[in-house]
């Protein structure tokens, strides 16, 4: 194939050589492609180079993150060995609940930690312990609940001694009664006083019951709640009513020798759940 072309200077036409124009197509295709692949060489360089460094920065974060996690774990496990002394501090039973793990072992959170780039591994980490401070702070709400509990118990139990004065001889147990002359269990213990003497509330509670009650003579019983009840008999005035609150050493009746009573005293019982209780082990002061 012959290609002309028109000279202007020697006005005429004249024969392309074909190895000149073969080197006239190469060599714009060979500049065209030389530029293409520095262009592309630059740009797939520069972005190795800022996912490289982007992936040394992302391996960097998961790692310090890695390691924060590790410390919140130490300080959960901390948290747990707390919750156990303060458990028995509260009187709860450390074998009520099933413990969470105690927080995993230090062997896990190493392998946790080694595995920096599996994304996965953080987040199994994080919803582990998510789970484990989620159940401490449940149980840190029951401790604070049977601490509030074990407050208003000991606000309530019968604990001071209901009158000031003399302890009988007769104490709880089985006795020869002093005015039936049988043996016949004593269920209480007996204060000698003066008539007219302050009768104390030994603890918090409601007064269920006032008045006359056979041998008791006239009597006050109060419900303290959690179990306990207690008995105060042979008064000579009350000075409370039925269904009123009252607390510990507040005055509820006065000494006296209602009903069987060979003399001025107070016939003081105790009972927990229904059953007569020696009111000497309550007696706190």
């Amino acid at each position: 194939m012959k290609i002309y072309f028109f000279s202007k200077k020697q006005n005429r036409l004249k024969e392309l050589d074909s190895r000149k124009l073969v080197l006239l197509l190469i060599f714009p295709a060979v500049l065209f492609l030389t530029m293409g692949a520095t262009i592309l060489h630059q740009f797939f360089f520069s972005s190795a180079s800022l996912l490289l460094k982007e992936n040394r920065k992302l391996k960097e974060s998961l790692t310090s993150l890695s390691d924060r996690f590790t410390d919140i774990q130490k300080s959960v496990n901390q948290l747990y060995t707390q919750e156990r002394k303060l458990r028995i501090a509260s009187n709860i039973n450390i074998n009520d609940d099933v413990e969470f793990g105690v927080g995993g072992s230090d062997e896990n959170l190493i392998s946790h930690s080694n595995k920096v780039g599996d994304i996965s591994a953080i987040n199994q980490l994080a919803d582990l312990i998510s789970n484990q401070i989620n159940y401490q702070i449940e149980n840190f709400n029951k401790i604070k609940d049977k601490i509030s509990e074990n407050e208003a118990l000991v606000a309530h139990m019968p604990a001071i001694v209901p009158m000031h004065g003399v302890f009988s001889e007769h104490s709880f147990g089985m006795r020869v009664h002093p005015i039936l002359r049988r043996w016949k269990m004593h269920e209480g213990i007996d204060i000698l006083g003066n008539t007219g003497d302050p009768i104390y509330a030994t603890g918090s509670g409601k007064v269920t019951q006032v008045g006359w009650s056979g041998g008791y003579g006239l009597s006050i019983e109060i419900d303290h709640g959690f179990g306990y009840k207690t008995l105060y008999a042979h008064l000579s005035k009350a000075d409370v009513k039925e269904g009123q609150m009252v607390k510990r050493y507040q005055t509820i009746g006065r000494c006296g020798s209602t009903g069987l009573s060979s003399g001025p005293h107070v016939h003081y019982e105790v009972s927990f759940n229904g059953e007569r209780q020696d009111p000497i082990n309550y007696i706190l002061n």
